[in-house]
This record gives C-alpha cells, structure tokens and sequence, in this order.
C-alpha cells in the first residue's frame, strides 16, 4: 500500500493544479479578432483611420475590461479584400470585421455572416430604426440583416455656385424637378467667346442609374430574381439622359472639366465633397470658385432620392464569442462618441439619424472651411440621407450591372430607340436570372 500511495502521490498533488488551471482558463476572457484596413473606403485622404478603430476599441473594453481585441494594422484597402479571402478560405476569419461593399454579396451567399435579427430584437439599447433606413437595408440580404453599417457616403448634387452666379441663375431648392434641371442645363451649355465651342455645360458625370433612381422605380425585385429595365420609368430615364447628352453636344464630360470651372452640376460623394470643401485637402486652383451641394432633381414619378454607400462591419457566424462580438459590433456601429467621431477621421457620414442630426457636427466640418465655403446645410444632408437608397443585395447583381451599364451607356451615346433597346436588355438579364 506504501508503495501504491507513494506511486499515486504525484497524481494526487498535480490534479489539483490542473483543475485550478482548467477553471482559470475557463474564467479568463477570451481575445476577439477584428479584421480592419488603413486608410479610407471612399478613396479619398484619410488623416488617422486607426484613431475611430482605437477608440471604439475603448469603449467596448469599458464593458468588457478583460477581454482582449487584437487586429492587424497596415493591410490597405485595395489588398483588404484577398487578405480576408485567404482567411475565410483557412477557416480563420476575425471574430468582427469591416466587409466591403462589393464583397457583401459574396460572403453573405456562402453563409459566412452571422444573422443579427435575434440579438438586435433581443437588445433594448439598439433598433432599426436608430438608422437611415437604406443605411441599415445596405446589410441586408434575402430579408436577413447580416451586418450593420459602420459609416456611409450619400451621393450629393454639387453646384459651382460662381457659375450659375455670373449667370444671373438661381441656386436649386432642395425639392427641383428634372424639368429645373434641364432647363438651367440649357442656359449654361454656352459657347462664350464665339469660336463655334461650347465653353461652358450643365452636367458632367451624370449617371443613367442616378436617373432612375430619381424616377421612383428599382432595377430588380428584393430577391433579385425578376427585373424592370422595360418599365417605363426606367425607359423615361434613359431617354431623359439622351437629352442630357445631346444640350452636352455629345460631349464626355469629367470631374475634370467640373474642376475647370466650366460645368455648372456634377453628382458626387459626400466624401469628395469634402475634399472639396476643407482644408488641408481643399481644391483651390480657382480663388473666385465657391462650392455648394443639393439634392438630385426629382423624376416626374419619383423624388429627389441619391444613392448612399455604406461600410458594413459583420460577425464571422462561426465566432466561439458571438455575444461579445456583437458588444464590439455595437461600440463600432452604434456608439455616439464613436459614430460622431467619424466626421474628425474620416470623411464619411454617420448611419445613425441622431449623430447626423446633431449640431456638433456641423461644426465639425465647418472647421477647416474658409468662410466664403461655409454653405454647409446639416439639414438638407440629413433629408438627402433620409431619402436615399442603397444598392440592390443579391448574388448577381454586380454581374447584372456590369451588363446593363455597358448596354445602356451604348443606348444614349448612340441615340438608339430606348423601348427596343431595353427590352432586349430585359431579355438578356432576365435570362441570367433564371439560370
């Protein structure tokens, strides 16, 4: 018996350490992982994108003071999406991380995003409704909301207000009609020293897709298996783009001639806007050249509705910390501090109605204005904001567009018959959603 107990003792002195270590382990807080790139998503500067990160990061460990968050700095956002591919592909993606738009689609079909229905409803400290509605649709697919949107980037009508000035033209009210528009299109498109060259246009960088949108119709049904390219209201945009194009005299107008000073309106981000608009990255080639934005003109069956991007943040649906990532998802996606943040850092707006709607940050981006710029409206971003639409969600749907803005681009730059035109374009998408 002296030798068995001898033999056991060790066993009997160690089991206790391993069930202390068993239970410490199982005490102790785990790391989350979150996947984030430098820079910013609107390709535009970005004075310190890691300080937001950082700083949500702290607002959640207020909460959660033992639970580590780790994620890896320098992956750009061009090599941002083959970075998380590889991860998804090794099994390995973070616990939290930033999706870009144009993947959404991907990873929400191969299931790799986590349903925040059940924790949302579960939650009395956030709802649906504390965002633009398109900003929290942008994170939903097949009527399952797999993310939230951490920041977005409505699409503004900016004016070059010393044009239309020295033409005796007034500003747009935010409620203008295509009709408006055409008809300040028509007085600006002018050839002023007589060489027979037009000097002077209404538009550049219109969109035949900003158009419908202002017409009251969507391209696709939500599921994205039946489309509408032969609606009339999408027939009426296409030919009212043609008439664009023709007071243009057929011209390809860029950013760059907006730039020059001798465009009157060009549809642009809120993001470049600010460029725009703010010092240090202000344009300033033009002293006696002062900038304004408004709505885009409303369509005879629609409204005054502009495309808004949004920057989703997601849960991996395999996370072993489903309840603490979705704490971290909310110090990212519904925190004040962080959310209001986002106009310092970033040049983006905020997803949330109360942030936008604060007077904080119209000070904010009046800072690094000179005065002659400061026209900053907070109320008319946050009605533009309130009436835009996100991109339709659905496997393919990028696929789709690239078809249909390569045919109908070709539609009014050659001045072909509109109804044929997009009845055949119908047959061809519809083909490929049926398959």
């Amino acid at each position: 018996m002296k030798k068995i107990f001898t033999t056991l003792l060790p066993l009997i002195l160690i089991i206790p350490i391993i069930l202390m270590a068993i239970f410490v382990t199982n005490k102790r807080e785990p790391t989350l992982e979150v996947g984030i790139f430098a820079g910013s998503n609107w390709n535009v500067a970005s004075e310190d994108s890691y300080r937001n990160i950082d700083d949500a990061i702290k607002e959640f460990k207020k909460i959660h003071p033992n639970v580590n968050v780790h994620y890896y700095s320098g992956i750009r956002r061009d090599d941002y999406s083959a970075w998380l591919s590889e991860k998804a592909l090794k099994g390995d993606l973070p616990d939290v991380f930033f999706i870009l738009n144009e993947d959404f689609n991907k990873y929400a079909e191969l299931g790799l995003l986590l349903n925040l229905e059940k924790l949302i409803e579960k939650d009395p400290n956030i709802s649906k409704d504390d965002y633009f509605e398109s900003a929290y649709t942008s994170g939903t697919y097949l009527n399952k909301q797999l993310a939230l949107p951490y920041e977005v980037n409505p699409n503004l009508m900016a004016i070059n207000r010393t044009l239309l000035e020295n033409n005796n033209i007034e500003l747009p009210s935010s409620s203008w009609s295509w009709n408006d528009f055409i008809q300040v299109c028509r007085e600006i498109t002018q050839d002023v020293n007589n060489d027979n060259k037009i000097d002077t246009f209404g538009v550049s960088d219109l969109n035949w897709l900003d158009v419908t949108y202002t017409n009251g119709v969507t391209l696709f049904n939500d599921i994205g298996s039946t489309s509408n390219f032969n609606d009339p209201r999408v027939i009426e945009s296409i030919q009212f783009m043609q008439r664009i194009n023709s007071i243009n005299d057929n011209q390809q107008l860029t950013q760059l001639d907006f730039d020059k000073g001798k465009v009157a309106f060009m549809p642009i981000s809120f993001a470049k806007y600010r460029t725009y608009t703010a010092y240090p990255y202000k344009i300033n080639k033009y002293l006696d050249y002062q900038w304004d934005f408004t709505t885009m003109p409303s369509g005879p069956s629609g409204d005054n509705i502009s495309e808004m991007q949004s920057l989703l943040m997601a849960i991996n649906v395999n996370s072993n910390n489903k309840a603490l990532a979705f704490d971290l998802l909310k110090a990212f996606t519904h925190n004040f501090k962080i959310q209001e943040q986002i106009y310092k850092f970033s040049q983006g707006a905020s997803a949330l109605k109360k942030v936008a709607n604060s007077d904080n940050i119209a000070e904010i981006l009046l800072e690094n204005m000179e005065e002659n710029d400061m026209k900053y409206n907070n109320s008319l971003l946050y009605t533009i904001m309130d009436k835009s639409i996100s991109p339709q969600k659905f496997k393919e749907y990028n696929e789709c567009m690239a078809i249909a803005q390569q045919e109908i681009d070709d539609v009014i730059s050659n001045e072909m018959d509109t109804s044929i035109a997009l009845k055949k374009l119908q047959r061809i998408i519809q083909s490929k959603l049926d398959n």
